[in-house]
C-alpha cells in the first residue's frame, strides 16, 4: 500500500491515541500483540505504515471498531 506523507502521520497519530486511551505503553503492545516496540513507535511517529492486518490487529487490540471518518474527520467510508 502506498500512502503519502501526511496520511501515514495522520494513522500514526490515530494509533496512538488508541494506546494512551486504553493507557498502555508501547512496551505493554508488544508483549500484548507480539508486535515490536520499534516498530509501533515507527507507526505512531508516521515514519511507516501497518498493512492492513496488522492496523486491524492493533485495532482489535485497543477494543475498537472504526470508520475512516474517525481517522480522517472526512466522510464515513468503511467499517473495520
Amino acid at each position: 500500500m502506498v500512502i503519502d506523507t501526511s496520511s501515514r502521520k495522520e494513522v500514526g497519530r490515530f494509533l496512538r491515541r488508541l494506546r494512551e486511551a486504553k493507557g498502555e505503553t508501547v512496551g505493554q503492545v508488544e508483549i500484548r500483540t507480539g508486535y515490536k516496540k520499534n516498530t509501533i513507535y515507527n507507526y505512531e511517529l508516521g515514519y511507516s505504515t501497518p498493512s492492513l492486518p496488522v492496523f486491524v490487529g492493533l485495532i482489535r487490540h485497543y477494543g475498537k471498531r472504526i470508520t475512516v471518518e474517525d481517522i480522517d474527520g472526512k466522510e464515513e467510508k468503511c467499517i473495520f
